[in-house]
């Protein structure tokens, strides 16, 4: 065995001796043997994954590629900020009425008459002691009532009035008919008079009511009132009860205040109460019915030059949290220095929420409905406020980037391309050529917005080096090829297929090319029906449209 393998190593050597000539002091060999082997399948040149075998051992090649993918959530889901802005001026602050009364008695009246003496004593002394029973009343005149003074310094200490009014009744309890009653109201310090009526008559039993308007007056918080004069015809010869309980009211309110200057302890009032509906413009002509936040902030600027404390309450109407709690954000403006403003910029997250946007009525589209009201809650501190000072609230809904929309998504085309992308199908044959029985080419339009649309593909072409084949498809190119929206509940996007063999179109002139790129341009309309009016479009940050190769 050895001897063998000795005389196989020794015929190698003198093999490769003779088969080698010496030239310019070295060896050439003219003997061409092999030093490694392999293999070379189609699996090499597409990869073992894109091979199936049939039966009659002829292969199926299968090539699978995306070559666009368009992300709807960047495009439809542009929300514009939005906000209200309310400036709130002294001129505007409704002032809290006031009410005041004068009431006297027939008996007080009498006693009043008793004290003045003489005939009118002796009047008031018969009319007392008729009580329960009745009197021929004669006829009087220049009867008075002391003044009454009143203190409304709790609630202001001076206005200047831009508007305001005072309202009466006077209300005749008496048996006997009043004539020219005669009362007038006076500022208690300065005794400027801001109210001076006569009354001709008021019939026994009987009321009038009045109405004065104060708007340009200066209003004191100590004020008097007074009844000057008053008559009485008695009751013409004819006996009346007499009861010395029947009463005689002056009952007056003052309101509807608006002040140019208050100097006032302003009481717990609401001084503001708005909802308002803000609508935006969304691009693309959306009509939006539903939002859900992924992203944003409201953010809350205030400036204040009231002296006084406010409380301010916002509610975005229809906006509710992941727990179903609302969305209501309560502010509190600190009292401003003279001179000087008060200021509140804050932000509050609304990740999270979901807004209605179909108004306080429900019956429109791409609106916000929000509610402001202020409070001053007193602080029992006497403030001075002119109509100069003011109150600026602005609410902005910033940012807002949705998770998820509802409604119609606007009518508008998308173009797409002219774009290329790499097409590695047979890429590793650098030369040659290749002969494909057959060919046939799926494109696969994944729609994932719940949306209508069409596909409209103007350029189909696959290049290699400096040749190139461009899709004939008369089916196909420049056709609109319509796109199903996708479901909700559970969200799948749809599937489109467009098939092309080589019955339909020069698929397998392309691919016999051995491309290696692909050059395409296409245009995607949405909703190109338009509006339908049953807003139930949606999109949610997942959705993307999909153009997938299939190839085999």
């Amino acid at each position: 065995m050895k001897k063998n393998i000795l005389y196989l190593v020794s015929a190698l050597i003198l093999l490769t001796v003779y088969g080698c000539k010496k030239k310019d002091g070295g060896w050439q060999t003219d003997v061409l043997l092999p030093i490694a082997s392999t293999e070379l399948t189609i699996g090499n040149l597409v990869g073992d994954s894109l091979v199936s075998v049939n039966a009659d051992n002829s292969l199926n090649l299968v090539y699978k590629n995306s070559i666009f993918s368009f992300d709807f959530s960047n495009y439809l889901l542009e929300i514009p900020d939005t906000g209200v802005s309310k400036i709130f001026r002294l001129d505007s602050l409704k002032l809290p009425q006031q009410k005041f009364s004068t009431v006297f008695s027939l008996g007080a009246l009498c006693r009043q008459m008793i004290s003045a003496g003489g005939g009118s004593a002796f009047l008031g002394n018969t009319i007392i002691s008729r009580h329960g029973g009745t009197l021929n009343v004669l006829a009087l005149t220049g009867l008075s009532v002391p003044p009454t003074n009143y203190d409304a310094s709790l609630y202001f200490k001076d206005l200047d009035l831009i508007q305001g009014w005072m309202d009466g009744w006077i209300k005749n309890g008496f048996p006997v008919a009043i004539k020219n009653l005669h009362f007038q109201v006076r500022n208690l310090t300065s005794g400027v008079v801001v109210v001076d009526d006569y009354i001709d008559s008021i019939p026994a039993r009987d009321s009038v009511y009045r109405l004065y308007d104060l708007g340009g007056k200066h209003v004191e918080g100590s004020f008097t009132f007074e009844v000057i004069n008053f008559d009485t015809p008695g009751s013409y010869g004819v006996p009346v009860p007499i009861d010395t309980n029947d009463l005689f009211e002056l009952k007056f309110r003052i309101f509807g205040l608006k002040a140019s200057s208050a100097t006032a302890v302003f009481p717990s009032i609401d001084i503001l109460t708005s909802t308002e509906d803000v609508t935006q413009n969304i691009p693309g002509g959306a009509k939006l019915t539903y939002i859900e936040a992924e992203e944003g902030v409201l953010h809350v600027v205030i400036n204040s030059s009231v002296q006084e404390g406010l409380n301010l309450t916002y509610k975005l109407e229809g906006a509710y949290d992941k727990d179903g709690r609302p969305l209501v954000v309560y502010t509190f403006v600190p009292p401003a220095p003279i001179g000087a403003l008060s200021s509140v910029n804050k932000t509050y997250d609304l990740k999270g929420y979901s807004i209605d946007l179909t108004g306080k009525f429900h019956n429109t589209f791409n609106t916000y409905t929000q509610t402001i009201a202020a409070r001053i809650d007193s602080s029992g501190i006497l403030r001075t406020i002119t109509s100069s000072d003011s109150l600026r609230i602005s609410f902005y809904l910033e940012k807002i980037k949705p998770k998820l929309i509802k409604g119609y998504a606007g009518n508008d085309t998308i173009s797409v391309g002219p774009a290329s992308t790499a097409f590695n199908f047979l890429g590793a044959i650098k030369s040659g050529s290749i002969g494909l029985n057959d060919v046939k080419l799926s494109l696969n339009i994944e729609n994932g917005i719940g949306v209508n649309g069409v596909l409209n593909i103007s350029d189909f072409t696959v290049k290699k080096g400096a040749s190139a084949v461009s899709l004939i498809a008369p089916t196909v190119m420049n056709h609109d090829l319509s796109i199903a929206k996708a479901t909700e509940f559970p969200y799948t996007p749809s599937n489109t297929d467009i098939l092309l063999n080589k019955s339909n179109s020069n698929i397998k002139n392309l691919f016999e090319l051995l491309p290696n790129n692909l050059e395409y341009a296409m245009k995607v309309y949405v909703n190109p029906s338009g509006n339908d009016g049953t807003y139930q479009d949606f999109v949610n940050s997942s959705s993307r449209l999909n153009v997938n190769l299939n190839m085999e």
